[in-house]
């Protein structure tokens, strides 16, 4: 059971999947541009959405119903990932949004 404390260390995800945390943080390396900057990773996809409306460009055919199950979970994760590469190019142009 997990009590209050939900944060979880990487030596426990390496207990946990058999890796080492050096490993671990490796592979975690694709999303450490939204872990820096999540309120930017957060706002940039409805501009991308936004933009792509404004160019006819169709964003969001992987959200169709008709398509299957399949391609609805990779076009998100293509979708998540291109918005984490985005938010890695702005920050290392020096933008950072802030609260």
């Amino acid at each position: 059971m997990i009590g209050t404390n939900t944060q979880i260390s990487a030596v426990q995800i390496a207990a946990i999947v058999g890796r080492t945390p050096q490993a671990i943080r490796k592979s975690l390396r694709a999303v450490r541009p939204a872990g820096a900057n999540p309120l930017l990773a957060y706002v940039l996809h409805p501009i991308l959405y936004a933009i792509a409306g404004f160019v006819n460009l169709p964003l969001d055919f992987y959200k169709s119903s008709q398509l299957p199950l399949t391609v609805n979970i990779f076009g998100s994760l293509l979708m998540a990932f291109l918005v984490v590469q985005l938010t890695g190019l702005i920050a290392r142009a020096g933008y950072r949004m802030k609260v």
